[in-house]
């Protein structure tokens, strides 16, 4: 929170250039995904304990879900610089699972 807030602060500065103020509102973009996915996992921590978590088992497209993590995580790592790579068969078929969960695991 004290990034997000920190970069705020600077995006309301008059001496702040154009490209600056891209990058910084990326990561303020990056770090609410970081909060959101924080407060999701303490939300299924509090509901494993209360054993009221329950898995959704449906079919999963692989593919897709790997697809739609690096989405997600692509844009975290170029905020910071870094090129994500990935190697996926172009069809690795599919599982049955949680998606959701899955892609916690996979995001994590």
């Amino acid at each position: 929170m004290t990034t997000i807030k920190l970069l705020a602060h600077l995006l309301q500065r008059n001496d702040v250039a154009e490209e600056e103020k891209l990058d910084y509102s990326r990561t303020i973009a990056v770090e609410c995904d970081r909060q959101i996915d924080f407060v999701g996992n303490l939300l299924d921590l509090s509901r494993i304990e209360s054993r009221a978590y329950e898995l959704r088992q449906t079919r999963v497209d692989v593919r897709e879900l790997i697809d739609s993590c690096v989405s997600v995580e692509r844009h975290r790592a170029e905020s910071l610089g870094l090129t994500l790579i990935t190697d996926i068969p172009l069809d690795p078929g599919a599982i049955k699972g949680d998606s959701e969960a899955l892609r916690g695991v996979i995001a994590s």
